[in-house]
This record gives structure tokens, sequence and C-alpha cells, in this order.
């Protein structure tokens, strides 16, 4: 699967609700940065519960997604996106950014985030 691959993957399990598949999307030691929000959470449960919110949104990709650098172990993604959904008490939400993702390709040769970054752009 390739790094824009892996983002659709991504999407995919979110819109699933698919927490298990979301956080196989990431290395074991994996970065999520949460700014505007602020925070950092590293590793798998940290970034499970950071990330748990977003369960309860649709997202979709907007047209514009690129592999921005690559080579055979290193790859850097940007893409927009979009999430919708309700808050708890029920009032309509939507959330939009810019990301920007650092994949490391895997011995297996799969690609994995190490550093994903939701509202930042490179």
């Amino acid at each position: 699967m390739s790094p824009l691959e892996r983002l659709l993957f991504f999407f995919d399990a979110i819109n699933r609700k698919d927490a298990d598949a979301l956080i196989a999307c990431y290395e074991p030691d994996a970065i999520l940065t949460l700014a505007p929000a602020g925070g950092t959470s590293t590793g798998a449960d940290q970034i499970r519960e950071a990330l748990a919110g977003f369960l309860t949104y649709q997202m979709s990709f907007a047209d514009e997604r690129e592999l921005r650098s690559a080579d055979e172990q290193l790859a850097i993604t940007t893409l927009n996106w979009k999430a919708t959904g309700s808050d708890p008490d029920g009032e309509p939400i939507t959330m939009s950014g810019k990301s920007t993702e650092l994949f490391r390709r895997q011995a297996d040769g799969e690609w994995l985030m190490v550093i994903d970054s939701p509202w930042w752009a490179s």
C-alpha cells in the first residue's frame, strides 16, 4: 500500500468507525500532533485516545492530495480534509484542515505513518 493508498485506508477506517484499522496505519511509536487544539500523542494507546472523537465524524479528502517527497524509505504527503458530524448535543459540526504526514517504509514493504499532523502543512 503506497502512502496515498494508506491515507485512503485511514479515512475509510474512520468512516467505518474501525479504531483498530485506524491505529494500524501508524508505526508503534508514531507521533500525532493536534495543533491548533494543542498536544502531542505518542504511541498506539495515546493516538487511539486522541483520535476517538474523529470516529464520530464522516471524513473525506478534498481533491488536493500530494505525495510531496519520497525515496525508498521515507515519504511526505499533504492533503486537504473535511469532517462533518455533530457535537454531544447533536448540533452539526464541520472541520477542515490541510495536513502533513511522514511515512516510513516497513521491512515488509508497507508504508506506515511516523508523524501525523492534521492541521499543519509544509
